[in-house]
């Protein structure tokens, strides 16, 4: 029995040791990777993915992804010009996709554009009349843009559409402040 003590307890001391070895290490490696492996300043990453994603769509310049993540390439490094152009290119090649209108106007808005969401959102719920999430997204676009007549129409088109989404009852109520003349607040 006290044989069997001293080996448990020795074999607790050696696994805390290793325990111990491994967590310093991987604090080691932290703090070697955040002084030295960093590479440099984030903007020459942001560089490197432009770089990259330039490299995907020169090698195929009808792929719709490719222009999205250089859309998304261009906006990590601070060019809000040139990653709407790519996104807008992206739409062009995939006009029916949502997410590829999503992240145009999200850069638009970011780039400080303030009607061409609107008008990217009224283009795309003009080719997919059935879509919600279209709507949805014109409602909130065009109320932050002070068009209430339009994100009226928007949001009601949305609630018809789809009146089980879980986004129902705060269009409902952004409806109702609209129509009472009260301001809105963007939703996130």
């Amino acid at each position: 029995m006290l044989l069997d003590q001293k080996r448990t307890k020795r074999i607790v001391q050696i696994v805390s040791v290793f325990a111990a070895i491994a967590f310093a290490g991987g604090g080691v490696l932290a703090i070697v990777f955040i002084f030295f492996g960093g590479g440099g300043s984030p903007s020459s990453g942001a560089g490197q993915l432009v770089k990259d994603a330039k490299v995907l769509v020169d090698k195929n310049p009808r792929d719709a992804d490719a222009w999205a993540q250089l859309a998304g390439a261009y906006d990590t490094d601070q060019q809000p010009g040139l990653a709407v152009e790519a996104a807008n290119r992206a739409v062009k090649l995939e006009p029916n996709d949502f997410s590829r209108v999503q992240q145009l106007v999200g850069l638009q808005q970011r780039a400080g554009l303030t009607g061409e969401p609107v008008a990217a959102l009224q283009a795309y719920t003009k080719r997919k009349p059935k879509d919600p999430d279209g709507f949805l997204l014109l409602g909130r676009f065009s109320s932050d843009a002070g068009k209430t007549v339009l994100a009226r129409f928007a949001y009601e088109t949305f609630l018809r559409l789809d009146p089980q989404n879980r986004n129902a009852p705060v269009v409902k109520e952004q409806l109702k402040q609209l129509q009472s003349g009260t301001t809105v607040a963007p939703t996130p």
